[in-house]
């Protein structure tokens, strides 16, 4: 055994004759040779460590989850979470009909549309949908989103644990990974495909790991990467670019430490060409549909959704603790709509950065601590966007606006394929964690146990007063009743209600609230007589009433949704379309078969409001 360690020592040398990446003269292989094997109960610790420290933060609205949704404290109104909720019925009505839940027929019919550039996160709408079975459908949903957290937590715990060897200070690290104000952020707003990036450094360790030399058990190794890819690749569409920078960034510095580009490749080659096989036919399909259907993808590109140099410093998001304390700060209106924005949410921490970076500076022996500590600079470089904002204004060196390398990286095929800047940042708060770790492990070193456990709690407890969050929950809306069973149509493409009323009516939908507008079905709804008028609000266009009673009697439309005071509605009454129901959030009209069909749907006109008054008074109640 000791003539193969030399043997596999001299060979993984550089020509020049230096030590290749992982391995540190001081301890030897950083990866591979741990001092003890981690006991299967250290896992466990961790992951029920964590689950009670988010419970704890939750504490205040366990009471009401069994019927509420996990909100934010100020905006109680569910949106997104509502997509959520559509995609776990989705992946159920699909599964049980044996149909690919990555197309679906209830969409933007006739033609329907891919699913593939839409969070339909099948891994937590799947565990939704069959906890949905034996709960109420807001507390399957809700205890998914609070899952999330230990999750994330015992993904960082693996990534700190594999570079520092240290059960303690891994727990550290993991807790304020778990804490970032980009998960809490996420979770607020019903993102759960950004709140389990928490698989991300769990993916990275596995990298790490694998590609550390053929000591590792490759077998055991590439069977660990593959499974944290496919993690990675049905928790959420973002992470897997997330994922796919780490390792472009893993690979480079490899490249660059060891001299031998070459065999870094090889090694690289093994290691994830497991991986490639297993995810080749999702990828493909992926390919398919995005060259077939096209999609829109332009929103996150303005400069709103884009961090302000505040972001970074005070904890402006509504999540925050402290974020109440901001409130009497005499900032411009607009300015403080932007600093709140749940894809501005990039708070570092008064009192966590500093020990974060102290981490990675007692650590810089150790080579991977270094990679870390080049991920962590150069994600929060690139997280600033493509220009620095200050007070939300472009900062300018007398007449020449300061431009950011993310103005480059966007235009990189798949690495810049995440308009919103600020989510990059997640790579930077995960090499947060290893630093916070670092330092743990540090003071445990030179402490000891005693000392060292007093060091490793304060820390923790730095890190829960400083990323400290304050969780809202908000109601379910009122579901409205249709006039008639046919095919719906609801031209609010923003609309988290839209997709939440066909989970109760199961009718097909003209439109829908994906995360990508699929351009084809759009286009074709353009050449359908009258729809420029009535699906695009466009004055412009032909609004004639018998155009639009013969499109959409042709189509098979018998209710029509908008938002009360649209415009459309005013038009619609006075073409003899009956108001079937109403509330504050939606408007249906029924579409008249023959001139009488208004007057005889009165009584049930009357009946429906009734019933929505009475569901609001019941909300109103709870």
């Amino acid at each position: 055994m000791a003539a193969r360690r030399a043997r596999f020592a001299i060979r993984n040398r550089s020509p020049r004759g230096r030590i290749c990446w992982w391995h540190d003269e001081s301890v030897g292989d950083v990866l591979t040779r741990h001092p003890r094997r981690v006991r299967c109960s250290e896992p466990l610790v961790a992951f029920v460590s964590y689950l009670g420290i988010a419970l704890a933060f939750f504490g205040p609205v366990l009471g009401r989850l069994s019927d509420q949704l996990i909100t934010s404290p100020t905006d109680h109104r569910p949106w997104d979470h509502l997509q959520v909720l559509w995609n776990a019925w989705w992946i159920r009505r699909s599964l049980f009909a044996g149909v690919n839940p990555y197309f679906c027929d209830m969409l933007f019919v006739p033609d329907g549309t891919p699913l593939v550039m839409h969070f339909l996160t099948p891994l937590q709408t799947s565990v939704i949908a069959m906890l949905s079975f034996i709960l109420p459908t807001a507390l399957a949903y809700n205890v998914v989103v609070i899952t999330g957290f230990p999750v994330a937590g015992l993904g960082a715990y693996a990534l700190c644990r594999v570079v520092t060897r240290h059960h303690m200070a891994s727990l550290v690290g993991g807790l304020a990974f778990m804490l970032s104000p980009f998960l809490v952020s996420k979770a607020a707003a019903g993102w759960v495909n950004m709140l389990y990036s928490g698989v991300l450094p769990l993916y990275l360790a596995c990298l790490l790991h694998c590609t550390a030399g053929e000591l590792t058990r490759p077998r055991l190794s590439r069977a660990l990467l593959v499974g944290s890819a496919l993690l990675v690749l049905f928790t959420g569409d973002v992470t897997v670019v997330f994922a796919a920078n780490v390792t472009v960034c893993v690979f480079v510095w490899q490249s660059w430490t060891s001299r031998s580009p070459r065999e870094t490749a090889i090694r690289f080659v093994h290691a994830l060409g497991p991986t490639a096989l297993v995810a080749a036919p999702y990828l493909a399909m992926v390919a398919y549909y995005i060259l077939s259907y096209g999609f829109a993808i332009d929103v996150g590109r303005r400069l709103n959704y884009i961090p302000d140099v505040l972001s970074y410093a005070l904890p402006f998001t509504e999540t925050s603790l402290y974020s109440r304390f901001l409130t009497h700060l005499n900032l411009p209106a607009r300015v403080r709509t932007d600093l709140v924005r749940t894809d501005t949410a990039c708070y570092l921490g008064l009192l966590v950065l500093p020990l974060a970076l102290f981490g990675l500076v007692s650590g810089r022996k150790n080579p991977t601590v270094r990679l870390f500590t080049w991920l962590f600079f150069l994600f929060l470089v690139l997280s600033l966007g493509p220009k620095l904002l200050f007070f939300r204004e472009g900062v300018r060196v007398g007449p020449i606006e300061v431009y950011l390398p993310f103005l480059l990286w966007g235009q990189i095929p798949i690495l810049g394929a995440v308009a919103q800047a600020g989510r990059y940042l997640v790579i930077s708060y995960m090499a947060m964690s290893v630093g916070l770790a670092c330092l743990v492990s540090a003071l445990w070193g030179r402490l000891g146990d005693r000392w060292g456990t007093v060091s490793a709690a304060s820390v923790a407890l730095i890190i829960c007063a400083d990323f400290a969050f304050v969780p809202g929950v908000g109601p379910l809306p009122p579901v409205p009743s249709l006039s008639g069973r046919g095919i719906v149509v609801d031209p609010r493409l923003r609309s988290g209600p839209t997709m939440y009323y066909q989970t109760h009516h199961e009718r097909p939908l003209m439109g829908g609230y994906l995360s990508r507008r699929p351009d084809a079905a759009l286009e074709r709804y353009r050449q359908i007589p009258g729809f420029t008028c009535l699906f695009f609000g466009d004055r412009s266009g032909d609004c004639d009433r018998a155009v639009l009673l013969s499109s959409l009697r042709t189509l098979g439309v018998t209710d029509i949704l908008l938002d009360p005071g649209d415009w459309r509605g005013d038009m619609l009454r006075r073409y003899g379309f009956c108001e079937y129901y109403a509330d504050a959030e939606t408007v249906v009209w029924a579409v008249p078969e023959n001139e009488s069909r208004c007057g005889d749907l009165k009584h049930l006109t009357l009946q429906a409001a009734f019933t929505a008054l009475r569901t609001s008074a019941s909300n109103s109640m709870r």
